[in-house]
Order: structure tokens, then C-alpha cells, then sequence
């Protein structure tokens, strides 16, 4: 019976604290990218797992409001707390194709209608450019035909990199100043 409720008690913890604790981090990375534009990577690593923290704190939460240990205004403030950042956590993550430029740091997000470079360090990645641009743009898909792109380096040196993006027989260049 004593380890029985030792269990619960560590399991109300768990509950309390990942259902705080996810929150304050996808408010932590919506701050970062809405101000300086970077994202965390264990963001884009582990999307499965921290889905299934969402599912728990949800739950967590749900418990505490049937126990009666938690006020039903919190769990309102709670509820549409999660709502709102999972939300953006998932439209950040739809109809966009990651791809990975060779042998750099830089990887690219490859949208329909734009794509946006970003330079990645072991803990983040920084948005460096946004381009205006239907070289991936078919109509008849989500995410465009991002997939059928290669991507070459023409030059890498220390100020600049020059990356021509090959769609089909559709060309462009791009210059990206380092930093």
C-alpha cells in the first residue's frame, strides 16, 4: 500500500511537471523564433516524443480538474495554454520539406511559395534568409515538388556561399552572406 501511493505521488510529479513544463518550453521556442528566428532542435528531432508529452500533460490535467486538486478556471488557462502552442507547434511543422545542403551547416525549409535557409548549430538553428520564389510550386501537391530538387555548391569561401537549386529544368542561384 505505501509503495502504492509513493507511485501516485510520482506520477501526479510527472504529470505536474510535464504538463507545466512542455508549455514553457513550446513558449520558450515560439519566443526564439518569433524574436531572433531560431529554433531549438530537439524541437525537429524528437517530434513523436514530445507529441506524446502533450497527450500526458492533457491528461494530467484532465485527472487533476476530475480529482478536484485543480481549479476549473486553471484548467481552462491550462487547456487552451496547450491548445494554442500545440497548434503552432503542428502548423510550424506541415506542408514544409526539410532538406539538408551537403557537406555545410545549412539546411533548407522548402515551402510552396518561398523557402527559407537556416544555419544549424548543435543546439539551434538560425533563420539566415527567406526567399519569394515558385521554382517548387506544383499545383497538384502540398509541399511542391521539393523532393525531386538537388542542390549544388558552387562556392563556399569565407564570406559567401553560392548554392544553385535545381528543380526539373527549372535553375536558380542563390547567394548566402556567412556570419
Amino acid at each position: 500500500m505505501n509503495i502504492l501511493l509513493k507511485m501516485i505521488r510520482f506520477l501526479r510529479i510527472l504529470f505536474l511537471t510535464i504538463g507545466w513544463g512542455v508549455p514553457m518550453l513550446s513558449f520558450l521556442e515560439f519566443f526564439l523564433n518569433a524574436v531572433f528566428k531560431i529554433e531549438m532542435i530537439f524541437y525537429n528531432n524528437c517530434l513523436i516524443v514530445l507529441g506524446l508529452f502533450w497527450v500526458i500533460a492533457a491528461l494530467g490535467s484532465l485527472i487533476f480538474l476530475i480529482k478536484k486538486r485543480l481549479k476549473f478556471f486553471m484548467f481552462l488557462v491550462i487547456s487552451v495554454l496547450h491548445w494554442v502552442l500545440f497548434h503552432y507547434w503542428w502548423s510550424q511543422h506541415q506542408f514544409s520539406f526539410q532538406k539538408n545542403v551537403e557537406s555545410t551547416n545549412y539546411t533548407m525549409k522548402i515551402f510552396m511559395h518561398h523557402y527559407e535557409v537556416w544555419q544549424m548549430n548543435w543546439i539551434y538553428r538560425q533563420q539566415i534568409l527567406v526567399k519569394e520564389s515558385d521554382i517548387f510550386f506544383n499545383p497538384y501537391s502540398k509541399t511542391g515538388i521539393a523532393h525531386l530538387s538537388k542542390v549544388n555548391i558552387l562556392s563556399n569561401d569565407e564570406e559567401k556561399i553560392i548554392l544553385e537549386i535545381e528543380v526539373g529544368a527549372k535553375r536558380e542561384i542563390l547567394h548566402i552572406e556567412k556570419r
